[in-house]
C-alpha cells in the first residue's frame, strides 16, 4: 500500500505540473507533445530550390536595390565548417587551433533571387578565422549603393588558461575559452568583395547571438546566455523561464572616434550599455513593421516568444566620459509578446507591397524547430535531421467573428493569427533559424498573390527557397 500511495502521490504531482499552463506551453514549444510524423509543407513550386555553397548559414537579410531588384545577404561556413567542433553558442570548444585553415573559415554571401545562386565575397583586409552567426546591414550614408555589414565572429580566447582552476587568483578573462567579437565590413552592391573595416570587442559583448544595425558605428546585440559552458546552470537557464532563467540581455554598442569608425584596436572607442535585461534566452533580433517607428523584434528562442519592442533615444552623455555608457544611449521597451508553438530564432517582417490584391498579407516571419528539445542533444551528429517550420503571424482584424469568439479564451488568441507557410521533416532542410519572404508582382504573375520564401538554419546543408501562396493568408 505504501508503494501504491507513493506512486499515486507522484502521479498527482506530475499531473499538477502538466496542468500548469506555462509548463504545458513549454512542452508544446519544445516539441515534446508533437507526434513523430512531420508533414512537409513546401509551397506549390515544382521543386524546392537548394542554393549551392550556402552551408550552415545562421542568418539571412533581404536588401532592396534602387532599381527595384533585391538581394539576400548571409554569412555561411566553409566546406570544412567547424560548427560540430568549435561553436561556442552550442558549448562546443574543440579544435580551436584548426580554425585558421582556408576551408574552416566562414564568409559573407550574396544570394541572387532571380538565378538562385550564391556569390561568396572576397573579404579584403581581413585576417583569419571567421566563425559566423548573426549579421545585419545598414546603408552607407555616403553611398546608397553600399552597405555596412555587422557580423558576429566567435573566436577563441588567446588569453585562455586551461589550468585556471588551479589558481583562484587567475584573471576572469583567462577563464573563458571564447572571446567573441563583432566584425564590420563595407560592401558595394553588385561587387564580389567586402572590405574589413575593423573588429569591435567589449566585456559586455559576452555571448553574442544576433545584431540589429542602427548606423555604421551603432547597433544592438543580444547575449543569449549567461553561462557559457554545458552544465546544470546552463540547462536551467535554457528550460526555466523563472527568475533563474531570466539572465540574458540586449546591449547597445556605439563606436565613438573623432576620425571615423576605423581602428586596428578592437576595443578603441567602443562604448556599450545594457538596454534590455532580465530576459529568457534573448536571441534573435529583427527590424519590425516599417509603419511602426522604432519597432524592434526580440526573440526568446527556447521559449518560443516573439517580443515586440520600441527603440528610442535618451539624453546624450559626455563623449569624454570613461564609463561604458555610449555617448547616446538607447532605450528598448517591450510593448507586446506573442507565444508560438515552436522555438523561434531570427525574426523578420514581411511588408506586403500589393495589399490591393486579395488582402494585405503583411506579418512577422518566424522560423524555428519543431523538436527543439532534441536540438542540443543531437547537434553534433551530422546525420541527424531537425524538423523545421516557418510561421507568418499577423493581427487578427480580418478574422471571422465566430473564430474570434472561439479563441477569445486563449491567451492572445483573438489578437494574432499564426499560420504555417513552410515545414520540413528535416531531410531537405535540417534546422531553421530565419526566413525572409520576397513577393512576386501580380502584374507579372497572372494576378496571383504569391511569393518566394527563403529559409536557412545553423546546421542546414544549404539555404532553400520555395514559392508560397500568400492568398492563403487572406
Amino acid at each position: 500500500m505504501g508503494t501504491l500511495l507513493r506512486n499515486a502521490f507522484f502521479l498527482v504531482v506530475a499531473l499538477a505540473i502538466y496542468a500548469y499552463q506555462p509548463t504545458k506551453q513549454r512542452l508544446v514549444t519544445l516539441g515534446l507533445t508533437r507526434g513523430s510524423v512531420i508533414e512537409n509543407v513546401h509551397g506549390f513550386s515544382k521543386e524546392l530550390r537548394v542554393i549551392e555553397d550556402t552551408r550552415h548559414c545562421e542568418d539571412l537579410h533581404l536588401w532592396k536595390v534602387d532599381d527595384g531588384s533585391a538581394l539576400l545577404i548571409t554569412a555561411c561556413e566553409g566546406r570544412g565548417s567547424p560548427r560540430f567542433k568549435w561553436f561556442p553558442p552550442m558549448t562546443f570548444f574543440d579544435g580551436p587551433e584548426e580554425l585558421g585553415s582556408g576551408d574552416m573559415t566562414g564568409s559573407i554571401h550574396v544570394l541572387d533571387p532571380e538565378t538562385f545562386t550564391s556569390t561568396r565575397l572576397t573579404l579584403e583586409d581581413f585576417k583569419g578565422p571567421f566563425v559566423t552567426h548573426g549579421i545585419d546591414l545598414v546603408t552607407d550614408p555616403q553611398d546608397e549603393n553600399s552597405v555596412y555589414i555587422h557580423a558576429i565572429n566567435h573566436l577563441p580566447n588567446p588569453d585562455y588558461d586551461p589550468d585556471h582552476n588551479s589558481d583562484d587568483n587567475i584573471k576572469s578573462k583567462e577563464r573563458e575559452k571564447a572571446r567573441s567579437q563583432i566584425e564590420v565590413f563595407h560592401h558595394t552592391l553588385n561587387s564580389n568583395k567586402a572590405r574589413h573595416i575593423r573588429s569591435i570587442r567589449h566585456p559586455l559583448i559576452r555571448t553574442p547571438n544576433d545584431i540589429y544595425s542602427i548606423a555604421p558605428r551603432e547597433f544592438l546585440v543580444t547575449n543569449d546566455h549567461k553561462h557559457r559552458e554545458h552544465g546544470l546552470r546552463r540547462t536551467v537557464e535554457d528550460v526555466w523561464t523563472g527568475a533563474w532563467g531570466r539572465v540574458t540581455e540586449t546591449v547597445h554598442v556605439r563606436v565613438d572616434l573623432d576620425d571615423g569608425i576605423e581602428s586596428r584596436d578592437a576595443a578603441e572607442g567602443v562604448r556599450v550599455g545594457v538596454v534590455l535585461k532580465g530576459m529568457h534566452n534573448n536571441n534573435g533580433l529583427g527590424h519590425g513593421d516599417p509603419d511602426k517607428e522604432g519597432e524592434v523584434l526580440v526573440c526568446d528562442a527556447a521559449g518560443g516568444v516573439l517580443h515586440l519592442a520600441r527603440l528610442s533615444s535618451s539624453q546624450p552623455s559626455s563623449r569624454t566620459s570613461s564609463s561604458s555608457t555610449p555617448s547616446m544611449t538607447k532605450k528598448l521597451e517591450l510593448v507586446e509578446s506573442i507565444q508560438m508553438d515552436s522555438t523561434i530564432d531570427n525574426p523578420s517582417y514581411f511588408h506586403d507591397p500589393y495589399p490591393e490584391t486579395r488582402c494585405d498579407a503583411s506579418g512577422y516571419v518566424l522560423a524555428g524547430l519543431l523538436r527543439g528539445a532534441d536540438y542540443g542533444k543531437f547537434f553534433r551528429d551530422e546525420g541527424h535531421v531537425d524538423p523545421s517550420v516557418v510561421w507568418i503571424v499577423s493581427r487578427s482584424e480580418n478574422k471571422d467573428k465566430k473564430e474570434k469568439e472561439k479563441e477569445a479564451g486563449s491567451e492572445g488568441g483573438d489578437r494574432w493569427t499564426r499560420r504555417i507557410v513552410f515545414q520540413d521533416d528535416g531531410e531537405t532542410l535540417s534546422s531553421a533559424s530565419t526566413a525572409v519572404v520576397l513577393p512576386i508582382d501580380p502584374a507579372t504573375n497572372g494576378g496571383k498573390k504569391e511569393a518566394w520564401i527563403w529559409v536557412t538554419g545553423p546546421s542546414s546543408k544549404a539555404v532553400v527557397a520555395t514559392k508560397i501562396d500568400l492568398a492563403a493568408l487572406c
